[in-house]
């Protein structure tokens, strides 16, 4: 949301500089309105994110992962190790050069559930931990 906002406030702000030089019927304060939105959005995604933060979390329970999220609407998703198909650890560049990686738990269900930003040895160590818990307790079909 944070790179569309920005992709916006560019786009909206080009807009708003050579559009009216290019057709002088047209003009400017639609492209700025555009601009001046997405300043305002990201501005706001970018000062929830301490609080988005401090509202996400998982544990590894005995029989299933359970991944708190959300700062407005807050959601508990409890995973059963069974239904767990496959586990991910990806990392961004800016990930990399903060080296922070995500953990992304795929269900068979369309179902992915997200832990981004965390410390690269505890990703492996939650990484190894789910894969061995899910092909303990893999449902049978």
């Amino acid at each position: 949301m944070l790179f569309t906002a920005a992709a916006v406030l560019v786009v909206g702000g080009l807009g708003a500089l050579l559009v009216p030089r290019l057709w002088a019927a047209v003009p400017s304060w639609p492209g700025w309105c555009a601009a001046g939105a997405a300043a305002a959005i990201g501005l706001l995604r970018f000062t929830r994110l301490p609080a988005r933060w401090a509202r996400t979390g998982y544990h590894l329970a005995d029989q299933e992962l359970w991944i708190q999220t959300g700062l407005w609407r807050r959601t508990l998703a409890m995973l059963p190790y069974g239904r767990i198909q496959s586990v991910e650890v990806e990392s961004g560049p800016l990930q990399r050069r903060y080296q922070l990686v995500s953990v992304i738990v795929a269900t068979g269900s369309f179902h992915s559930f997200w832990l981004h930003n965390m410390d690269v040895t505890a990703a492996d160590e939650i990484r190894d931990q789910l894969l061995r818990a899910a092909h303990e307790q893999q449902v049978a079909l």
